[in-house]
């Protein structure tokens, strides 16, 4: 059967039983978990006498709570209920076999940061974690979607283009980014309104899975290739619908407002409210300027920088900070901004100090 994307194959692959009402039941490739929306989840195991079914699948980080500052990372930790929220996620991984990258670890980060770096990630897989920006993952070729217990295109579409979609993201741009470059785009998935996106894996996601810690090697990886291969994409795949987007000399973009769809290319006017032709879109803009206190026609170049901020799950990786530290080289941060530089993972601050970009931040005036 021809005709498939990527999401139709892994779809397919995973999915154990139509439900009566219609819906499928999928198989979860990889659980990840933390400590904000865990407890809930092993609190409802434990009432119904149920184990984890897949603990070996399962993998648990620190993630939301934890200081950024060295001093403040001692335990117990100053604030109770960030205490309270990693002491169940100690206990709860504990009683039930889960891996578990504590602070200690060496391993701690964000989520969305650290399973990547550590080949946890991988073509071809399901990927579900109680965090809306479970969608970064699909850089790798998987399908991750966060549940509950990328600005030129939000920027077109708005934050609900995407609604009950799946975004393939690919051309000649994508392709030419490196891996941490298609983790940011998958990750801002999530803000145009879609479930999930994706990138088609090739030789880039393949260089830069070799050697990771969880992934599989040798004669195992390459095995594992031909299927990776295999869920790619088909050419003449069916699409509900297909956008181009011309980045070619595409400026820098800013929000002039208070969502993701609020966005202009650095060198635009703010619109007015009358620009848009949606009523509910108007009313939203309206409130946006009153709330932003911006004027239509201003140059977002004219307003001063409050706050500077380096990280999260869309852009706290290696790659963010040595760029960033090409354009602090040589200067320093002017005297009424408060700007911080908080890597995404244990491992990230550790490349950082290594290659000496920390040094130059500090030196920057970052905290």
């Amino acid at each position: 059967m021809s005709e498939r994307t990527l999401y139709d194959k892994v779809w397919e692959r995973h999915k154990v039983t139509e439900l009566p009402n219609g819906q499928d039941q999928l198989f979860v490739g990889l659980h990840l978990v933390h400590e904000v929306t865990s407890p809930q989840a092993f609190a409802m195991l434990e009432e119904r006498g149920h184990d984890v079914a897949f603990p070996d699948r399962t993998f648990a980080t620190t993630d939301h709570i934890v200081p950024t500052e060295a001093d403040r990372r001692k335990r117990p930790l100053a604030d109770d209920e960030a205490e309270t929220m990693l002491s169940a996620l100690e206990r709860n991984t504990a009683e039930n076999g889960i891996t578990f990258f504590g602070l200690d670890s060496g391993k701690q980060g964000i989520t969305h940061v650290v399973a990547p770096e550590l080949g946890l990630s991988r073509p071809g897989m399901t990927v579900a974690c109680g965090d809306s920006h479970t969608a970064t993952h699909g850089a790798f070729g998987s399908i991750g979607v966060g549940v509950g217990t990328s600005q030129i295109r939000i920027g077109e579409l708005g934050v609900d283009g995407g609604v009950g979609h799946v975004y393939e993201y690919g051309g000649p741009v994508i392709e030419a980014l490196d891996m941490e470059g298609r983790l940011a785009v998958c990750n801002m998935s999530i803000e145009g309104g879609a479930r999930a996106g994706y990138v088609n894996p090739d030789e880039t996601t393949y260089d830069y899975l070799r050697g990771r810690e969880y992934a599989p090697e040798g004669e195992a990886f390459e095995e594992r290739k031909e299927y990776w291969e295999s869920i790619k994409s088909d050419e003449d795949a069916v699409y509900d619908d297909v956008v181009t987007v011309d980045a070619d000399g595409m400026d820098p973009l800013v929000t002039w407002g208070v969502d993701p769809g609020q966005v202009i290319e650095i060198s635009e006017p703010v619109p007015a409210p009358d620009a848009f032709a949606d009523r509910t879109d108007r009313e939203a803009a309206e409130r946006a300027h009153d709330h932003m206190g911006v004027e239509p026609g201003e140059s977002m170049l004219g307003y001063d920088v409050d706050v500077a901020f380096l990280g999260t799950c869309t852009n706290g990786r290696v790659s963010d900070f040595a760029a960033a530290a090409c354009v602090l080289e040589g200067r320093t941060v002017a005297g009424d901004v408060r700007a911080l530089a908080v890597p995404g993972s244990e491992t990230v601050r550790a490349e950082c100090e290594r290659r000496g970009l920390d040094e130059t931040f500090i030196e920057a005036g970052f905290e």
